[in-house]
């Protein structure tokens, strides 16, 4: 099982930092068990956007989280299996 987290971190002066909490990390219970990088952050209108990769490596699937809350299921996946989308992607709704 993958154990890596990612951390919120604070600083005063943009130098010294200090972690201070586990904000994402793997759920062997949902698709995502296994949570790899990169990942992207957008900070939009007072909220923090999180996209990260997640799932099986044969069948990644990318996740959103907003303001630290992941979605349930994930908001791209690779297309089916031989269809020439291999790394396309496609929005699920």
């Amino acid at each position: 099982m993958d154990t890596r987290a990612d951390r919120a971190a604070h600083s005063d002066d943009g130098d010294h930092w200090a972690k201070v909490a586990v904000v994402l990390s793997p759920d062997p219970q949902t698709w995502k068990d296994r949570i790899s990088r990169p990942m992207t952050a957008l900070a939009f209108q007072r909220h923090l956007y999180y996209w990260y990769v997640a799932g099986p490596k044969e069948r990644p699937q990318i996740g959103l989280a907003r303001d630290w809350r992941k979605e349930r299921a994930p908001v791209l996946e690779p297309g089916p299996y031989m269809s020439g989308m291999r790394w396309g992607w496609r929005i699920l709704t």
